[in-house]
């Protein structure tokens, strides 16, 4: 199961890093965005911004291999993708990688050939 996962991971990031054939290069597909804690902190109705590593969940959608990703210190992402719809959701993880609390919600994001799909994933605390 680990070999389907790494191949087809290593698969869909080689689909996204291909040029275009004729010399020039296809723009990056992917998804990039953060992290957003609920309930809002600060000023009324303003989301937190995740503070600490988040582990992404990545499922292309009619399929059962997960694409991993993370988030940085402050709860920003980008994943290249091949082009198509993908489940995505997050769960923040503890010191040394250890997951503290369950997944968010499921979030359904469209990939488009050469663009970023920009995503706020709200993690409810």
């Amino acid at each position: 199961m680990r070999g389907v996962f790494a191949i087809t991971a290593l698969v869909a990031l080689l689909v996204v890093a291909c040029g275009d054939g004729d010399g020039g290069s296809t723009p990056v597909s992917g998804i990039e965005g953060r992290v957003l804690y609920d309930p809002p902190c600060g000023q009324e109705g303003t989301l937190c911004p995740a503070t600490g590593v988040s582990a992404l969940f990545i499922t292309p959608v009619g399929e059962a291999v997960m694409i991993p990703g993370h988030t940085n210190s402050s709860g920003e992402f980008q994943v290249p993708l091949a082009p198509g719809d993908y489940d995505l959701s997050v769960q923040p993880e503890a010191e040394e990688g250890v997951l503290e609390a369950e997944p968010s919600d499921t979030l359904r994001v469209s990939v488009s050939v050469g663009e970023l799909t920009p995503v706020d994933i709200i993690y409810a605390r």
